[in-house]
C-alpha cells in the first residue's frame, strides 16, 4: 500500500477518470464482463492509495448485478453504501436488497435494506413496492404489504384507511 495521497500521484486520477467512463460506457454498449473488468482495474489502483473512487463499486456491483450475479453485487453495493452519502446510499440499499429478494432465502435481508432506503428517501416509490411484494408474494404479511402499497396511492392517509 502507498499513503501518498492520490492527487500526488501523476496522471492516477486522470486515469481512474477515463476509466469509469469506459466502464460505463461498456455498460451501456451490453458488455457488462468488460465493466466489471474495468472497474475492478479502477478499485485495485485506487485501494494503494487509501482512498476509494466508490462510485466504481457501484458501477461494478450494478454491472454483476444485470450480469446475474447477485452474489457478487452484494458486497460492491455494501462498501458503496458503506463510504457513500445518504442520498446515494438510499439507491445502492434498493439495488442490494433486490439481489438478496433475487437469490431467495433473504427476504428478510432485502426487507430491511428497503426499510433502510425508505428511512433515507421517504418519498421514492420504489423500496415501498419491492418490500410490499415481498411481504404480500413471499412472506404473507399482509398487513405489511397493504400498508406499503397505500403509500402509493395519492391521497391515501395511511392512519385513516379502512379495510
Amino acid at each position: 500500500m502507498n499513503d501518498r495521497p492520490m492527487h500526488t500521484v501523476p496522471g492516477l486520477f486522470d486515469r481512474l477518470t477515463a476509466i469509469y467512463a469506459d466502464g460505463t460506457r461498456a455498460i451501456d454498449e451490453g458488455r457488462l464482463h468488460d465493466a466489471v473488468a474495468l472497474f475492478t482495474e479502477g478499485i485495485q489502483l485506487d485501494d494503494q492509495f487509501h482512498f476509494q473512487y466508490v462510485t466504481l463499486y457501484a458501477q461494478r456491483a450494478f454491472a454483476k448485478q444485470r450480469l446475474g450475479d447477485t452474489m457478487g453485487a452484494i458486497p460492491d453495493y455494501g462498501r458503496a453504501i458503506e463510504m457513500e452519502p445518504p442520498i446515494n446510499q438510499a439507491q445502492y440499499l434498493v439495488q442490494r436488497g433486490m439481489c438478496f429478494a433475487a437469490i431467495g432465502g433473504h427476504e428478510e435481508h432485502a426487507i430491511n435494506d428497503y426499510g433502510r432506503s425508505i428511512a433515507i428517501a421517504p418519498h421514492n416509490p420504489g423500496p415501498y413496492h419491492l418490500r410490499g411484494k415481498l411481504f404480500a408474494s413471499e412472506l404473507g404479511r399482509y398487513e405489511e404489504a397493504i400498508a406499503d402499497f397505500d403509500q402509493l396511492l395519492p391521497g391515501i392517509d395511511p392512519e385513516t384507511r379502512h379495510h
